[in-house]
């Protein structure tokens, strides 16, 4: 696949990352996705701009499903670290839309290799905020929290359910 990280956050989202600590789950969800196309960016837009009518049609196909499937299946879950887990497949078909317009737009000096490295950045920001949040709420020692775990947080806690509200990407 173009990109090792998209296929490390499907068998993520596919296995679930519900038996591990939201520490560790934070850790695979972003770590890897990051580098991962961090590399394929500057890969294809870099060293391969001259096969760019080659890769660009398999990253937008790409794009699009990653699109689709991880909203799809983010929108179904009731664990809150799988449906973190495919929101970040979702959110990996965005990065690869910047790394498709990269193509377009003259290669490093365009604007899509700044764009899709900023988006990744920030994403890696909300993230690991985002997975901090729940391992605060869900610190009774469950492991697989569900959506009722985050219900009524606003009125338990105002400072988790406002920062939770911040970094939820």
């Amino acid at each position: 696949t173009p990109c090792p990280g998209l296929t490390a956050q499907w068998g993520l989202a596919a296995v679930g990352s519900g038996g591990c600590p939201p520490r560790v789950a934070a850790a695979f969800e972003w770590s890897g996705e990051a580098a991962a196309c961090a590399a394929m960016l500057r890969f294809l837009v870099v060293a391969l701009p001259n096969c760019k009518d080659d890769w660009q049609p398999v990253i937008w196909t790409i794009a699009v499903i990653t699109l689709v499937v991880g909203a799809v299946s983010a929108t179904v879950q009731t664990n809150v670290k799988r449906m973190l887990a495919y929101s970040s497949i979702n959110h990996a078909g965005f990065i690869l839309i910047g790394v498709e317009a990269a193509g377009h737009a003259g290669g490093s000096r365009g604007r899509g290799v700044p764009a899709s490295l900023l988006y990744l950045l920030l994403y890696s920001v909300l993230v690991g905020g985002t997975f901090a949040v729940v391992s605060l709420v869900c610190r009774t020692g469950d492991s697989a929290p569900d959506l009722c775990s985050v219900r009524g947080l606003s009125q338990n806690t105002t400072a988790r359910a406002r920062a939770f509200t911040l970094f939820i990407p």
